[in-house]
């Protein structure tokens, strides 16, 4: 097996691509601005189009409709209004090649002879059905910051294996608007999640930057973020991640999304040491369309008393039919240095959401 790591190459080249656009001229007026307000909804932020309607040489319906987002964003609005709030119902109708979280293969080798793990430890793929909710609400905390507060439960059911996955996410978001381009943000945010092999929980904390500019070729979204996170699964551990990503609205009409990621490393348990991902969101038939392609080395812990690493490739395709109506597909490969860690999912997903409220 080649375990040749490609990672530093990997993101030297995306260092230097983020470099290139950052230093590239500003030439705003080559940039149409209908193309603009397509790429941004497509994969930009309400930052983007902030930043984007504060434009000069824009009528004044611009600005209306850029104190209209701030108003909704919490920032500019009176301290404790309550400026948006939402409530859908979720219906759960996925195909997972992995419903109650177990190993992808069925035997091992050691010491030359093989050992087989019990059937209950092994995958187990099929058709989950079920529903949840998930809910919204932003608040004005005065001074230029706003408060998002997020909320979703899932519970969905295996019929063919008599199975349950039960999901649970909250966020408290605050964010501060220091200028039209530059915006500062904090978060907590906690999940837990129940599937038939056991449950597990995490909660964290996050710091980030954001930095908005025009280049010659279209409107970009430049974050830095520090997060810290407690995971508490069959192995209780702590965990520090650092990212950069940038996102960016392109002339044509197209969203571009690349990062990288590094995360501390954590005695006795495999996690995320380094990550990168790319994407692109297009318009496709008149819907929106995304592709998004990933890869990330775990490292740490061990496996019979042989050191644990972990190369995993991903890729997703999302589609959206109409606006309530959504399908993804996801798939990724891990290739491991012990054969026994090898694996392959994929997974199928009708995202259909109803407003309550």
């Amino acid at each position: 097996m080649n375990t040749k790591n490609p990672m530093p190459r990997i993101v030297s080249l995306l260092l230097a691509a983020l470099i290139q656009i950052v230093s590239a001229q500003v030439v705003v007026a080559e940039i149409h601005f209908a193309d603009m307000v397509w790429a941004i909804q497509l994969g930009g932020t309400e930052r983007m189009m902030v930043f984007a309607l504060s434009d000069p040489g824009l009528p004044p319906a611009a600005r209306a409709m850029r104190a209209q987002i701030l108003h909704g964003m919490g920032v500019r609005a009176r301290a404790g209004t309550i400026t948006r709030h939402s409530l859908r119902a979720v219906p759960v109708l996925t195909w997972d090649s992995n419903i109650n979280g177990g190993y992808g293969n069925s035997e091992f080798i050691y010491a030359g002879l093989p050992f087989a793990i019990g059937k209950e430890y092994q995958a187990v793929s099929g058709v989950l059905i079920g529903g949840g909710a998930d809910g919204a609400l932003r608040m004005a905390l005065g001074g230029g910051t706003g408060l998002t507060l997020l909320a979703n439960a899932d519970a969905a059911w295996a019929p063919e294996h008599d199975m349950s996955k039960l999901s649970v996410g909250v966020s408290a978001c605050a964010h501060h608007m220091f200028s039209h381009a530059r915006w500062g943000y904090g978060c907590l945010d906690g999940t837990w999640r129940r599937i038939d092999l056991g449950d597990s929980r995490r909660h964290g904390a996050r710091l980030g930057l954001n930095h908005i500019f025009f280049s010659g070729v279209g409107i970009h979204e430049l974050t830095v973020e520090l997060q810290h996170d407690w995971h508490d699964a069959s192995i209780p551990y702590r965990q520090d991640v650092a990212s950069l990503s940038l996102t960016s609205a392109l002339a044509g009409g197209r969203a571009l999304l690349a990062g990288a990621g590094i995360g501390s490393g954590v005695e006795q348990a495999n996690v995320m040491r380094e990550r990168l991902w790319i994407g692109m969101g297009i318009m496709l038939a008149g819907r929106p369309a995304s592709v998004t392609l990933g890869a990330q080395r775990n490292r740490g812990g061990e496996f019979l008393g042989q050191a644990l690493e972990k190369h995993i490739r991903s890729a997703s395709l999302s589609y959206r039919v109409r606006d309530d109506i959504g399908l993804s597909i996801y798939g990724a490969k891990t290739d491991s240095n012990i054969a026994f860690h090898d694996d392959s999912q994929i997974g199928l997903n009708i995202d259909w959401r109803f407003r309550v409220r």
